[in-house]
């Protein structure tokens, strides 16, 4: 029932002036339910590596996993290394950072709620601030009416509740 509901909730997430139900089935809608879904089931997971493994564990491994498949990829781009300026690396290494301080952050969050933690992850902040920004600043993005853009929050409030209920 909770992944119909997230069907629908995506549905409705891009609705639009020009509605027709043509929109709904485009892939980005597919993309975001799966997205949606993933999260779900990521929060799920992860609580249950960090009951099973402990934290750090759970933590680290991955993080060792992703380091060596992207070191992997090495012989594809070294012939562009020489290119970076110091301020693209020194922006890739602040970027690692803040990942690595995030994957801890909600790591941490998931080993004691995934309800909330997936509700949290998943608010819809960038649709708030593309509703301001279409006020404030309405030639950076597509035009709508505040109705166009409320349709879209509550849907994609109902999507990330569906999802929430998913994890319990």
């Amino acid at each position: 029932m909770w992944v119909a509901i997230i069907i629908i909730g995506g549905a409705f997430v891009t609705y639009d002036e020009r509605l027709k139900v043509r929109a709904f089935w485009q892939p980005a809608v597919f993309v975001a339910i799966l997205g949606i879904f993933f999260s779900a089931a990521t929060g799920i997971l992860t609580n249950r590596a960090i009951a099973d493994t402990g934290y750090w564990a759970a933590t680290f491994w991955p993080l060792v996993i992703v380091v060596m498949l992207t070191a992997g990829t090495y012989p594809l781009f070294r012939k562009d290394l020489p290119s970076l300026t110091l301020r693209q690396m020194g922006a890739i290494l602040i970027l690692a950072i803040i990942e690595v301080a995030g994957i801890l952050a909600i790591n941490k969050a998931f080993m004691t709620n995934v309800g909330i933690t997936s509700a949290i992850v998943n608010l819809p902040l960038s649709m708030a601030v593309a509703m301001v920004l279409s006020r404030v600043a309405p030639t950076v993005l597509e035009k709508h009416s505040t109705k166009v853009y409320a349709v879209r929050l509550v849907a994609a409030a109902v999507m990330i509740g569906a999802a929430t209920r998913l994890t319990h």
